[in-house]
């Protein structure tokens, strides 16, 4: 008896497999009548968002001589306003930007210029003035000018994080 005793264990355990290979054996044959479960189809995202529109040719107008004070003086974070009446028609409008941190380079700096109803952007060069390079001119064509509000970003040469300056600006 001593014998049976020791195989106990091992037969239950060759019972418990016989029955677990049964019964995925009786789960696996009768799941065959039946179609496929449906693959789910997967979606294309959605198209990316169309690109801002291209900043718009300005035609070219004489240039301004050097030397030549800035029509108006723009002020980092002050709103600026401007009569279009005032605004010359022969000439590009010189904007004088204030920085209030020197400019680190005497090149040029990147310009651009939102309209704040339609959208309408325009990328130019700020040239940089004096000794002290405190100060850029931005020269823009007056048509483009029209009334509402406008944003100018000036990306400056100062050592900063972010070199950004922004000058609020609003044609009457």
């Amino acid at each position: 008896m001593a014998s049976i005793g020791a195989r106990g264990p091992l037969l239950f355990f060759l019972v418990v497999l016989i029955g677990v290979v049964a019964w995925q054996v009786v789960l696996w044959t009768s799941g065959g009548d039946e179609a496929p479960a449906s693959v789910p189809v997967a979606l294309s995202p959605p198209p990316p968002p169309a690109p801002p529109p291209a900043p718009e040719p300005v035609a070219q107008m004489p240039p301004r001589p050097p030397g030549t004070p800035a029509d108006y003086t723009l002020v980092s974070g002050e709103l600026a306003t401007l009569d279009a009446a005032d605004l010359p028609a022969d000439r590009p409008v010189a904007l004088g930007l204030t920085l209030p941190v020197p400019s680190r380079t005497s090149g040029p700096l990147q310009a651009r210029i939102v309209s704040g109803e339609d959208r309408r952007e325009l990328a130019l060069e700020a040239t940089v003035h004096g000794d002290e390079r405190g100060s850029a001119t931005l020269e823009i064509d007056p048509g483009w000018l029209s009334p509402g509000t406008y944003l100018i970003h000036l990306k400056t040469a100062e050592p900063s994080a972010l070199p950004l300056r922004r000058y609020p600006l609003q044609v009457r």
